[in-house]
């Protein structure tokens, strides 16, 4: 049997054992790192940010990762993705996987993690996993209400001036001063113009200049189709608002319907169809066929068409009696 003053021997000789196995370990792992980030965490609605996972991991490991029909972004829509691997200047190797995702909601989110194993041999395999990204979408309104912090400047141990006399450097600060005032003055009188030439317009007229503006940034062929139909959709509400004086931009699909029908507005089954089929690719993730939103496109631009026709005809008429 031992004396007991072996034991205290024995018991750091097995810890200095147990030490030396977790360090071994540790050496592994370090040959197997993963990351996730984004470029911006704080987003307004609808913007569209860029997610990276970056793993670096030796030659001799495969790496099993989620692809793009499988990874976890929360309620994060992903528009596309990109993979990229580089050969680092240790002999390791580095993949990056992009997704650009968006968000039409409000709140504060989280990317869950990914788990990522990196297998060398036949049964040897690491498992680990990203670190939760935070994202925190606002609204677009906040945008106006967001403050700059104006420099303060303090010049010290300046020489005195003869009195009666302002430094030249002060008429070169006035003057910018009120180029400045005169520029945010005819900006505000051009936007009211702008805005009283706008609401004086009937409603297809300014339906026709916000379908004009929605086309030219091509939303369906970039694939971007719950940006397009969210657009298009406030389109045909404002229109229908501004027509028939039915407040559809603060109400629901099944509500705009009921009221049309109750009003008898005509074309309302057209364009409750147009809506629901829009509230499908906005929050169902319905992939929409280009054939369809072609044949909506054609349709309620047909039907401006006539309205801008009769309206003009209606003008000359009335002309012609004066």
């Amino acid at each position: 049997m031992l004396s007991l003053k072996y034991y205290p021997y024995i018991r750091c000789r097995l810890l200095w054992l147990f030490f030396l196995l977790c360090l071994g370990s540790y050496s592994y792992s370090k040959e197997f790192r993963v990351s996730a980030s984004v470029d911006k965490d704080r987003i307004y609605i609808g913007d569209v940010i860029c997610y990276r996972i970056r793993i670096e991991f030796s030659p001799g490991q495969k790496i099993r990762k989620p692809g793009k029909e499988s990874i976890d972004t929360g309620a994060f829509i992903i528009l596309s993705n990109a993979l990229k691997q580089n050969k680092l200047p240790s002999g390791n190797i580095e993949d990056i996987s992009t997704y650009f995702i968006s968000i039409y909601e409000l709140g504060e989110f989280k990317l869950p993690p990914v788990k990522i194993f990196a297998v060398e041999g036949v049964t040897n395999s690491t498992a680990l996993k990203t670190r939760p990204v935070k994202i925190k979408v606002i609204s677009v309104t906040n945008k106006l209400h967001n403050d700059a912090a104006a420099p303060s400047i303090i010049e010290e141990n300046q020489p005195a001036l003869p009195a009666g006399r302002i430094p030249g450097r002060y008429y070169v600060y006035l003057a910018v001063i009120i180029v400045i005032v005169g520029v945010i003055i005819l900006l505000f009188l051009w936007r009211r113009y702008k805005k009283n030439r706008a609401a004086a317009s009937p409603p297809f007229a300014r339906a026709i200049r916000a379908l004009d503006d929605l086309l030219k940034k091509n939303y369906p062929e970039k694939k971007l189709y719950k940006q397009f139909y969210y657009r298009f959709s406030m389109i045909i509400r404002t229109y229908i608002e501004q027509k028939y004086f039915i407040p559809c931009t603060t109400m629901t699909t099944r509500q705009i319907k009921k009221a049309m029908q109750q009003q008898k507005t005509p074309k309302h089954k057209k364009f409750s169809g147009i809506l629901a089929y829009a509230d499908k690719v906005k929050f169902a993730r319905y992939m929409p066929d280009n054939k369809t939103t072609a044949d909506f496109i054609k349709y309620f631009k047909t039907l401006l068409q006539k309205e801008k026709k009769r309206y003009e005809e209606l003008k000359q008429l009335q002309k012609e009696k004066k």
